[in-house]
């Protein structure tokens, strides 16, 4: 069981390849699901990042969901008042001892 206090949203990307009549390629739809509830807490988070003159926020998270079938490549955290940003999954651990899925962004 988990504390909610955020949401995710799933990416999922459908068509590309190439159209074998035209030769030319078919482009790839991008959508969000549903949102999943979660429980998030913030790894890093930083105003500091700068590159060529231009700053950015650097920010790393650690997700649980209550979702045992759990596969993307990127999603969306967000809470009822903020949308906290788009980012890729860099590992989603099955803790089957307590039935929860932990995704680090």
């Amino acid at each position: 069981m988990i504390i909610q206090n955020g949401y995710i949203k799933i990416k999922t990307k459908t068509g590309g390849g190439i159209d074998i009549s035209t030769g030319y390629p078919i482009s790839i739809t991008e959508t969000w699901g549903d949102a999943i509830p979660c429980q998030y807490k913030v790894n890093n988070y930083s105003n500091l990042g700068s590159t060529n003159g231009n700053k950015f926020t650097i920010a790393s998270y650690e997700i649980l969901i209550e979702d045992s079938s759990f596969t993307a490549e990127q999603i969306k955290l967000f809470t009822d008042d903020e949308d906290l940003g788009e980012f890729s999954i860099i590992s989603a651990e099955n803790l089957s001892n307590v039935g929860l899925i932990k995704i680090t962004i």
